[in-house]
């Protein structure tokens, strides 16, 4: 229902900065406000292949706010166990926010699903699984790149990691 709505103005000032320009233009400004890198890359791809209607502009937004939901079970069950997953993603399923995130264009539910990836490799890194260190760094990057918000939840993790909270020895 939301989808059909005409765009806010962060979502328009999004697509006339981004959602149009060309690709090189996207990677090259990362400081700027409005750009969610890889979230207007593929608002770009979207609009390229859709055109500009709302639905299509929106839709980046809403895939990542979609793949959420098993982000989150997954994430949660590891951490914490099966019932906890099923709470964590019947919570957000039922959020007014989320609806709010898959149908605004921008980056945010993005950097929410980095952030569970992150979550859910804790127990692998725990365990020391090869190559787990390093998916838990590239998906830290690769969320950086998604929002310079991403810096928090970075932050948090990697001090958990190096202060040993979620270390071999930690919880």
């Amino acid at each position: 229902r939301n989808l059909g709505v005409p765009m806010r103005t962060d979502e328009a000032a999004t697509l006339v900065s981004y959602g149009i320009a060309d690709p090189f233009v996207i990677i090259g400004r990362y400081g700027s406000p409005n750009n969610h890198m890889l979230h207007s890359l593929l608002l770009w791809g979207s609009v390229q292949l859709f055109g500009m209607e709302p639905w299509a502009v929106r839709l980046p937004a809403l895939v990542a706010t979609l793949t959420v939901v098993p982000l989150i079970a997954i994430a949660a069950t590891r951490t914490w166990g099966t019932m906890a997953g099923l709470v964590a993603a019947t919570i957000w399923v039922s959020m007014p926010f989320t609806v709010e995130l898959g149908t605004n264009a921008r980056g945010y539910s993005m950097v929410i699903a980095t952030t569970l990836v992150m979550i859910a490799l804790l127990p692998a890194l725990r365990r020391q699984r090869p190559g787990s260190g390093f998916l838990f760094v590239l998906v830290g990057v690769i969320g950086l790149v998604t929002v310079p918000v991403m810096a928090y939840p970075l932050g948090i993790l990697y001090a958990g990691l190096f202060l040993g909270r979620w270390g071999s020895e930690g919880a």
